[in-house]
């Protein structure tokens, strides 16, 4: 139980990406870190879960090096200082390897990693994440609590002031970041249904999951 609740934490943290204050630097650093940690402590175990699971960190990183190129071009001929895509370019990177430890905590806790299981696990994270929101909207306490455990840049702190007590917002992504999301997940649960065999029981909750969600994220998005 200990470990589904911490996968299930870990999931929420990379896809909403809460950047609370206790969390060095940011979720992408941190987590890619430990991913990166994880992934040379066990190699024979790194190959097997990458072979798995049809990705390969030189494809993505070929993808990103003319955009890192053309960048990196534009800043010396310009005499600009902006390193947007450079930057972003180790973020996807570090990100890989969050994903990579969420992957590795997936097998030690399932013996291997399954679509159906994954998407059970993304539906949870999506009703805790608009529980939250929920609860922050009815309880100014609440909120004011989850605002101090957490990292904003200024246009975020501008937005959140403009529009609090009048939409829902939950912790880590918000507004347009969040609809995306949330509009990702009901896919998923469309995609369950569609492929994947599920017993009566299931469907009614995931039916239930799927109203719950339209409804709350009417109120978010």
């Amino acid at each position: 139980m200990c470990k589904k609740l911490l996968l299930l934490a870990f999931l929420f943290t990379l896809v909403f990406k809460p950047e609370f204050i206790f969390i060095p630097h940011s979720v992408n650093l941190f987590f890619g870190v430990i991913g990166l940690l994880m992934f040379f402590a066990r190699q024979r175990k790194a190959r097997y879960i990458i072979e798995q699971s049809g990705v390969s960190i030189r494809t993505l990183i070929g993808y990103m090096i003319p955009f890192v190129i053309v960048s990196i071009i534009s800043v010396l001929y310009n005499n600009s200082s902006d390193l947007y895509y450079p930057r972003y370019a180790i973020s996807l990177v570090l990100c890989f390897f969050g994903t990579y430890a969420f992957a590795s905590l997936f097998y030690a806790t399932y013996g291997e990693m399954s679509v159906e299981k994954l998407i059970d696990y993304f539906v949870i994270a999506e009703c805790v994440f608009l529980f939250i929101g929920l609860l922050s909207y009815f309880s100014p306490s609440i909120y004011d609590t989850l605002t101090r455990l957490q990292k904003y840049d200024e246009i975020a702190e501008t937005a959140m002031d403009r529009t609090v007590g009048s939409r829902l917002i939950s912790i880590g992504a918000q507004f347009f970041t969040a609809s995306l999301i949330n509009g990702f997940v009901l896919l998923l649960i469309g995609i369950r249904f569609y492929c994947y065999h599920m017993t009566v029981a299931n469907k009614v909750l995931y039916l239930l999951a799927y109203a719950y969600i339209i409804i709350v994220v009417m109120m978010m998005g």
